[in-house]
């Protein structure tokens, strides 16, 4: 559930109307104290990045939770990404913008978000989770024109 609002993992999977396209997802891969914060408040300043302020962790966890598998990893398989996890992701990134803002340093960022969502524009979405690393062959299945900053 997104922290503070009612939405459930069953919404996110039927809410097909509510899937945004994205154009290449940006997804930096690094480790803990490599400057990966630094670099994304960075690029996050950019007009057309749609990001949020903190890493995007619950996500993860609220569409691949730890108990999906007799071993509790972070790392999530291609295999358990199909159309319904993909739509659920897409539609958890645009459901967390539109209730929590993409960070309060962007005041603007939501209604271009919204414009662009709108329009059916092509959305350019940003995340730096440090379970990344964890999530590389599920995020080529779901966003397979991402592209990915190792530092």
């Amino acid at each position: 559930m997104l922290k503070g609002s009612n939405i459930s993992t069953n919404i996110l999977y039927t809410s097909g109307f509510l899937v945004p396209n994205f154009y290449r997802p940006i997804f930096i891969i690094s480790a803990p104290r490599s400057g990966s914060t630094f670099f994304y408040h960075s690029l996050r300043k950019s007009e057309n990045v749609f990001s949020f302020y903190r890493e995007n962790t619950p996500m993860w966890i609220r569409i691949f939770p730890y108990g999906r598998s007799e071993e509790l990893s972070d790392y999530v398989s291609s295999y358990e990404c199909n159309n319904r996890t993909t739509e659920a992701v897409k539609s958890f990134i645009l459901a967390k913008g539109i209730f929590h803002g993409f960070g309060s340093k962007r005041r603007f960022s939501l209604p271009v978000f919204i414009n662009n969502l709108v329009m059916r524009k092509s959305l350019r979405y940003m995340e730096k989770t440090i379970a990344n690393c964890f999530h590389i062959d599920a995020i080529e299945k779901m966003f397979p024109d991402a592209l990915y900053v190792h530092l």
